[in-house]
């Protein structure tokens, strides 16, 4: 899953974008006209297309994007344009655009962009051949630290409150709010709808979550009903909710306590019956102490708060992550399911894990995508071996060891920290008691 179809009329342009997205791993294809990227569509889907359209007000960008809408449902559509106003984002959005992007574009936030539009593609499919992920009993974790959190989460999804989560980026905040969702009491029927406070302005946050009326604003050419009143009944999940303004807080906090919502341009409230469940990768009392963050409204949102811990921080949790992992990618790119070395599991142990849950899942596919042999070695996972291999160079010609004497080493660090507690060291480093013992006969730690 990395197709990507580029439409610019420009060459310089088309050709420059291709050969980056190229460079970077992706199966990128070129085209100048609309009517060449419907073709390419017609042979074959996209997971991400990135569009120049130019003037968002035409009628031939509305009508190609509402074209790709209906052709190619799931690919995820990127606009670039030479038009930056609100208006045009506005309408643009609209049309069910994941990114819109002002010319000349950055080449690192366009493929920052492409690679979270990819991250929204596999969600979006996974959803579509795997919705029961969203159980409990479907998320992966055997460390005492994610077993409280489903215990939590559990408790959670029989009453009707609101529910703050924290955690880093990539541990999972939103499938735990969708497991929430999904076992309360009928809540596999109600909707369940999900937005990135961070990734939009004021002015359309607002309207995307309040609505608005015809006339609103130039472009309100018709009533819009908003994402919470979208949800009645279920769950709005807001992402990044600690990036808001305080100004678009204090709006949001009049909706929590009255219990109703008003449309921009309207002047009357609608009632509503919707569960909050908020997420942040900050620590949310933090930014009210800060000032950042309404004090008032974190109350009213986290009636109980969730934190998720990141993986560097239940180890324990990596090996069946990764078993599910190989498991699950290799079925869904129709490939026979790999296996993974000894070494390459203890490189990946090994890994601090910045981008959490997320990461390990992007780089499992790329071993799976990129891999001709049946088991995946440590060298298959190229950030994790070199930050390995670095981590114990020899530090008198700076050569690299073996990896059986790295491990030794790594053994004997985890053994002398932890020598009291085999229990934990066997958790830590991934193996089982027979096997640990056997390690440490072998390398004379008793």
């Amino acid at each position: 899953m990395n197709k990507v179809l580029v439409m610019d009329a420009n060459d310089d342009a088309r050709f420059s974008l291709t050969a980056l997205l190229r460079k970077e791993g992706y199966d990128a294809v070129g085209v100048a006209t609309e009517a060449s990227a419907m073709q390419c569509l017609e042979n074959s889907e996209a997971d991400v297309i990135i569009a120049d359209v130019g003037h968002p007000s035409t009628n031939g960008c509305e009508s190609f994007l509402q074209w790709a809408r209906e052709r190619v449902p799931r690919a995820e559509v990127i606009v670039t344009t030479t038009c930056g106003s609100i208006d045009s984002v506005i309408r643009t959005i609209r049309m069910g655009v994941y990114d819109y992007m002002i010319k000349p574009v950055d080449e690192r936030e366009l493929l920052a962009s492409v690679e979270a539009a990819m991250e929204s593609r596999r969600k979006v499919s996974y959803l579509k051949t795997a919705d029961e992920i969203y159980t409990f009993e479907k998320i992966v974790g055997t460390s005492s630290a994610m077993r409280e959190v489903i215990d939590m989460a559990l408790k959670m999804s029989e009453i009707d409150t609101n529910v703050f989560i924290f955690g880093e980026s990539g541990v999972g905040k939103e499938l735990v709010a969708r497991a929430i969702h999904n076992n309360a009491p009928g809540g596999r029927d109600k909707p369940f709808i999900a937005i990135n406070c961070a990734a939009l302005p004021d002015e359309i946050l607002e309207s995307e979550l309040f609505g608005h009326a015809k006339g609103s604003f130039t472009g309100a050419f018709k009533d819009k009903v908003g994402l919470i009143e979208a949800a009645g009944g279920g769950t709005l999940f807001m992402d990044e909710i600690g990036e808001s303004s305080r100004q678009f807080q204090s709006k949001l906090l009049r909706v929590i306590e009255d219990r109703e919502v008003r449309r921009v341009g309207e002047h009357h409230g609608r009632t509503i019956d919707v569960r909050f469940i908020s997420a942040t990768n900050k620590d949310a009392r933090d930014l009210a102490s800060g000032g950042k963050f309404r004090n008032d409204l974190f109350y009213r949102l986290a009636v109980v708060d969730l934190y998720i811990p990141p993986l560097r921080e239940r180890k324990e949790d990596l090996k069946p992550l990764v078993d599910y992992f190989l498991r699950d990618i290799s079925q869904r790119l129709g490939r026979p399911e790999k296996t993974l070395a000894r070494e390459a599991m203890e490189v990946l142990m090994a890994y601090d894990w910045p981008g959490n849950v997320r990461e390990l899942r992007n780089v499992c596919e790329r071993a799976i995508a990129l891999s001709g042999d049946e088991t995946l070695r440590a060298e298959d996972f190229p950030l994790a071996y070199e930050q390995y291999r670095n981590r114990f160079a020899s530090d008198d010609d700076h050569e690299i060891i073996s990896l059986k004497e790295i491990e030794k080493r790594y053994i004997m660090e985890i053994f002398e920290k932890h020598k009291n507690n085999q229990r934990y060291m066997a958790k830590k480093l991934g193996i089982g008691h027979t096997t640990l013992w056997r390690k440490i006969k072998e390398y004379k730690l008793e």
